[in-house]
């Protein structure tokens, strides 16, 4: 306004299928009826809260290290050492666990954050299942947050074209040398799945080129979770697969870039977000069809 820059309006912010716009269209101007100055009171709150989140991350941060051991898809806490924090920080410390290995808080819900709070107080060899896979699970000493292992039998040869549903179609299944790969749309609201042979995915576009394929050198891979990409063959050696199961490990790219590293991590554009708009459900399946 001080500069009389003009702006462009963004139709999405009109589309009340977002929770951002149902509360700045509807929730706030309702909540205006009862204190005329909500947006003062919310703005107050916000800042006395930032304030105290910010001391309480830093809390976490400087435990972090004398507590935590992490390796690629595992992070392992000492169990004695989180449960002597005061609980504001011992679930921070988890939250902190399950974002080092997901790259982000999505779908960690209270009820997991509670789940892994009673793991962490027991005795026993007990495991909780939560998003994206994951599996917590304590010992004696220790409690551990790691991705299951996807262990593939044979090798993968080739290049392999993925079929979409057409309209009105749920889903389409492409049969592949040892594998039947399943393709379905979904939305970015979708549960994320439990089986690591299963992801949902965000392809950017409505008519993407999908392709399974086998590695090649040179194979570079963005993590997701991970700052920036990697050497593929640098993945699957952090990842602890052994060198023998690492050609048997289908790739699933989009429009020629690795989305999928299927059964361990998809790549880090390819994350489906709330502001998703082309989001497909994969699944693989082992087939009794043997490979060439």
């Amino acid at each position: 306004q001080e500069k009389d820059i003009p702006y462009r309006e963004d139709p999405a912010n009109l589309d009340m299928r977002f929770t951002r716009n149902r509360v700045r269209h509807q929730l706030l101007p309702a909540l205006r009826d009862y204190n005329p100055r909500i947006s003062e009171a919310l703005l107050r709150l916000s800042q006395a809260a930032s304030h105290e989140v910010d001391f309480l991350e830093s809390e976490a941060d400087r435990v972090w290290s004398q507590l935590s051991q992490v390796r690629e898809g595992m992070v392992t806490l000492h169990r004695p050492s989180a449960t002597s924090l005061p609980v504001a920080l011992q679930l921070r410390i988890l939250r902190k666990a399950y974002d080092t290995l997901v790259g982000s808080g999505r779908r960690l819900q209270t009820s997991h954050l509670d789940a892994m709070m009673n793991l962490l107080e027991q005795d026993s060899h007990r495991e909780v299942a939560l998003p994206f896979g994951l599996r917590a699970s304590v010992s004696q000493e220790t409690m551990t947050i790691s991705r299951p292992a996807f262990v593939p039998s044979t090798r993968f040869e080739g290049e392999h074209a993925i079929a979409l549903p057409n309209p009105g179609e749920p889903t389409r299944t492409t049969h592949l040398p040892g594998w039947d790969v399943t393709a379905e749309w979904t939305g970015p609201t979708a549960p994320v799945p439990a089986d690591p042979c299963t992801s949902i995915l965000d392809v950017a576009q409505a008519v993407p080129d999908l392709h399974v394929r086998a590695r090649r050198r040179g194979d570079r891979f963005h993590p997701y979770g991970m700052p920036t990409e990697k050497k593929l063959q640098n993945f699957l050696v952090d990842s602890k697969i052994p060198a023998s199961q690492r050609d048997a490990i289908p790739l699933l790219a989009v429009d020629g870039r690795l989305a999928w590293v299927v059964g361990y991590r998809v790549a880090h554009w390819a994350a489906v977000t709330p502001e998703s708009r082309h989001v497909v459900r994969i699944t693989f399946t082992a087939s009794s069809e043997a490979q060439p």
